[in-house]
């Protein structure tokens, strides 16, 4: 399966992708500093090739969530393996093998428009939360 835009979604539509870590193995979490912002500049660097565009990005300890949007001339699988296969070469990162059922990748609809971008650290010790938003209508 290829997770191409379908002919019928209007361009710059969203979806849900979750992304989540080989729970089966011992691994840092997505929100360490050290981690979190690599991951965070990559997304980014993302969206400024215009691989995707990023509505929302969050990370959570062992998995993340992301409003993404992506051109109709390039598969959706193939743009987020690539991010994937990036981390786990410099990041060591074990990603689940393969998106395991629908919810992995939702189609949420049009795309609205999102206020700034912000990364910061977390409420607790050690943790770090990210967000990217962006808004499609320029700075």
């Amino acid at each position: 399966m290829h997770h191409r835009v379908p002919h019928w979604v209007e361009p710059g539509a969203l979806f849900h992708i979750r992304i989540g870590l080989d729970r089966e193995k011992e691994q840092k979490a997505l929100t360490e500093p050290a981690l979190a912002r690599p991951i965070l500049d990559s997304a980014k660097f993302y969206e400024a090739k215009m691989r995707w565009h990023i509505a929302l990005f969050v990370l959570m300890p062992d998995h993340l969530h992301a409003l993404l949007s992506f051109a109709r001339d390039e598969s959706m699988s193939e743009v987020i393996r690539d991010w994937k296969r990036f981390h786990a070469r410099t990041n060591q990162l074990i990603w689940q093998a393969l998106a395991q059922n629908q919810r992995d990748f939702d189609f949420v609809g049009s795309a609205s428009s999102t206020v700034g971008r912000e990364a910061q650290p977390g409420g607790r010790p050690g943790t770090y939360t990210g967000r990217i938003s962006s808004n499609r209508g320029g700075p």
